[in-house]
């Protein structure tokens, strides 16, 4: 896959329609959840092509950001929106929650032990009795 060319965001809606743009973003989101993190980072690099508003392409890299799991580059570019003054908007409290139960997630697979033989199974434990 190739990586998108930067278009100036005013010139977005001459190449594709705002409802095409949207699926896009979306299908970003989707896709980063679903694996296709190569997919999901070339239409990252796309968003200022996509999204034509500055704070809700700001919103959106943060939030697949997450979605990739790159917490480490989601955490700084909130603070970058943070500090820019948009505080006190309410999706910057939203991805922050989805920021933390993602580090904790993290944090509990890193500390679970892990079998293969159980993860390579379909079927739960045997239960043995007492």
């Amino acid at each position: 896959m190739t990586r998108a060319d930067r278009v100036p965001s005013n010139a977005a809606d001459s190449w594709l329609d705002a409802s095409i743009r949207q699926i896009v973003v979306e299908l970003a989101l989707a896709g980063a959840h679903h694996g296709m993190h190569s997919q999901a980072r070339v239409i990252l690099h796309a968003l200022p092509s996509l999204v034509t508003d500055r704070e809700t392409r700001q919103w959106l890299h943060s939030a697949l950001l997450i979605a990739l799991g790159d917490t480490r580059a989601a955490r700084a570019h909130l603070a970058t929106i943070v500090a820019a003054g948009h505080d006190a908007n309410p999706t910057g409290d939203v991805l922050a929650r989805w920021l933390d139960a993602m580090d904790a997630s993290q944090s509990a697979n890193a500390m679970s032990p892990t079998s293969p033989a159980l993860s390579s199974s379909s079927s739960p434990p045997p239960v043995t009795s007492s």
